[in-house]
C-alpha cells in the first residue's frame, strides 16, 4: 500500500485540495494517508463497494439500537 503525505491543514490544501485528490485517483488503488493514520480510497469503485459491504455497518450495536421508524424499513432491508 502507497503512503501518502499531505497535511488535511495546511493552507495551500484547504484552498485548492483538487491536485492532491487527483493524484491519489490516479494510483487506483487504496493508499495510507500518514495524516489521518487509516488507509483511504479514492476511486469510485473502492468507494461504492466499502459503502455496500454489510461487513463495514451501517448499524448500531444490537444494545443500543433504536426501534427501526416505519418509513425508513425499506432502507434497512438493503
Amino acid at each position: 500500500m502507497q503512503i501518502l503525505e499531505q497535511s488535511p491543514t495546511d493552507l495551500t490544501f484547504v484552498q485548492n485540495p483538487y491536485p492532491f485528490y487527483e493524484s491519489a485517483l490516479r494510483l487506483q488503488q487504496p493508499v495510507f494517508w500518514r495524516d489521518y493514520n487509516m488507509a483511504s480510497f479514492f476511486n469510485h469503485q473502492s468507494v461504492m463497494s466499502l459503502l455496500k459491504d454489510r461487513r463495514f455497518g451501517r448499524e448500531c450495536p444490537k444494545d443500543l439500537a433504536q426501534p427501526t421508524p416505519r418509513h425508513l424499513a425499506p432502507f434497512y432491508k438493503l
